[in-house]
C-alpha cells in the first residue's frame, strides 16, 4: 500500500490519529497483563485484550502503511542458535515476537512513529479538506484505482500491480485523461471552454508560425 496520508481530509487524518493512540494505549495494557502473575482473572482479561488487538490489527497495518512507514524490520537469530535472517512484521506478528527476542516496545515506535506523521500533516489535510481543487480529484483518484481494484477482486494483488511500472503508468495515464476531461467540464459550465479553446489555438499557432 502506498503513502497516502497527504491524499486524506482532516476528519480521516483526525480519526487515524485516534485510532492510533486507541491502540497504543491498549498495547501497554496487553503487555502490562502479559507479566503479571497469572492467575485465571488476569488471563481472561489477557485473552479480552488480546481479543481486541486482533480486531483492530488489520486497519492499523493499513493505517501505518498509508503514513509511509514499514512495518517490517529484518530480524537476524543470534550467532550461537544460527539460521537465516527473516522478514518480521511487527503488526501481524505482533503475538510471535517474544520468540525471536523482540519486545512490544518496537513496535509501539512504530505505532508512534505513524501517529507523528498524521498529527505533523494536520495543517496540510486542513488546507485539502478546504481546497476545491482536492474534491474534484478524490473521484478522479478514486476512478483510476479501479482496474487494480477489480484485480484485487479477482484474486490478485492490487497493491502489487498498482506498484508496478505498468501499473503506475495506467493510473497516470488514466488520472490526467480523468483530470483534463473535468476541468473541461468545468470550464463548460462557466462559458469558459471557447475563451480556452481559442487560447490554445493561438498558442499553437504562435508555436507552429516560429
Amino acid at each position: 500500500m502506498r503513502a497516502d496520508y497527504r491524499r486524506i481530509p482532516i476528519w480521516e487524518t483526525n480519526r487515524r490519529i485516534e485510532t492510533l493512540n486507541r491502540y497504543v494505549r491498549l498495547l501497554a495494557e496487553y503487555g502490562k497483563l502479559a507479566v503479571e502473575e497469572q492467575t485465571s482473572a488476569t488471563q481472561q482479561q489477557l485473552s479480552t485484550k488480546r481479543m481486541s488487538l486482533d480486531l483492530r490489527l488489520q486497519e492499523v497495518q493499513r493505517i501505518v502503511q498509508g503514513a509511509g512507514i514499514s512495518p517490517t524490520v529484518i530480524w537476524t537469530p543470534p550467532p550461537v542458535v544460527g539460521g537465516y535472517s527473516q522478514r518480521v512484521n511487527l503488526i501481524a506478528d505482533m503475538f510471535q515476537l517474544q520468540k525471536h527476542g523482540i519486545g512490544l516496545d518496537a513496535l509501539a515506535d512504530i505505532l508512534l512513529q505513524a501517529m507523528g506523521v498524521y498529527q505533523q500533516d494536520k495543517f496540510a489535510a486542513w488546507f485539502r479538506t478546504l481546497n476545491p481543487f482536492y474534491w474534484i480529484s478524490v473521484p478522479i483518484e478514486w476512478v483510476s484505482y479501479l482496474p487494480f481494484r477489480i484485480v484485487g477482486f479477482l484474486g490478485g494483488d492490487a497493491a502489487r500491480t498498482s506498484d508496478s511500472f505498468f501499473g503506475r503508468l495506467l493510473q497516470g495515464t488514466l488520472m490526467l485523461g480523468e483530470t483534463i476531461l473535468a476541468y473541461l467540464t468545468i470550464a463548460e459550465k462557466l462559458g469558459l471552454l471557447d475563451f480556452l479553446r481559442g487560447y490554445f489555438l493561438t498558442v499553437f499557432r504562435t508555436v507552429v508560425g516560429q
